[in-house]
């Protein structure tokens, strides 16, 4: 663990080696919801990685303080720090990085504004692709899908979905993912059936999975369905 690492290289104190650990730590905390944590570890990251004058530090403490302002519902700050470690991450060739950027800036951007998510989403999709990071690919295929139901666009990016699927076997969040979305579809073009087939499709893929996240979605994708087929008081207890 990182905070084991943290102790036993307390001789490291003011080392670059301890300014990339300390960004590691500040990722380990802003995931785990210790979001306060995140930011001051990042912070301190931060200090330490410019005293050295170290990029990839001080790019991925940017992005889990980013991370973890938005977690604390600092939205303004959030989106400043992460487009700044956007930029810098694509500036200096870090690759992982930026795709990790774009990808949390996304939790910045209103629900209303989901033409401008798209462009971003659309920025993510076409790095991962160029650099053949197949997980990132099939995370931003998922939002280009999802927001173009949102946005009037049925069925747009259901072909490149259905290429990346044949490909080799897809991780099974990617699979109830892609599931839900042509649940959704199908019960929009009136077809219970297809949705019905797609639900149990989704369910099953999400068998291994226990998240909140993966609840969650299969709730929403159920009312989602029962809105598009006007069961309105299905749609609403979802």
């Amino acid at each position: 663990m990182p905070e084991e690492a943290m102790v036993e290289g307390a001789y490291l104190a003011e080392s670059p080696e301890m300014a990339a650990l300390l960004a590691e730590l500040s990722r380990v905390y802003m995931m785990t919801g210790r979001s306060e944590e995140a930011v001051g570890t990042a912070d301190r990251s931060l200090h330490l990685a410019g005293n050295h004058a170290l990029i990839r530090p001080v790019v991925e403490a940017l992005i889990n303080k980013g991370s973890a302002l938005m977690n604390l519902g600092r939205m303004t700050e959030a989106a400043a720090t992460l487009r700044g470690a956007t930029a810098e991450a694509d500036r200096h060739g870090l690759a992982h990085a930026s795709l990790r950027a774009r990808n949390n800036l996304l939790g910045t951007i209103g629900l209303d504004d989901v033409a401008g998510s798209q462009i971003l989403v659309r920025e993510g999709y076409d790095l991962a692709q160029r650099l053949g990071n197949r997980t990132f690919t099939a995370q931003f295929l998922m939002l280009l899908a999802s927001n173009g139901l949102q946005l009037g666009e049925w069925g747009a990016w259901m072909d490149e979905i259905a290429a990346f699927e044949e490909a080799e076997p897809l991780d099974p969040f990617f699979q109830m993912a892609y599931a839900n979305i042509r649940a959704i579809l199908a019960a929009l073009h009136a077809d219970r059936e297809g949705a019905a087939e797609q639900v149990d499709l989704a369910r099953a893929a999400a068998t291994p999975l226990d998240s909140q996240l993966v609840t969650a979605s299969l709730a929403l994708t159920d009312a989602q369905v029962a809105r598009a087929a006007g069961d309105w008081s299905i749609a609403a207890r979802r």
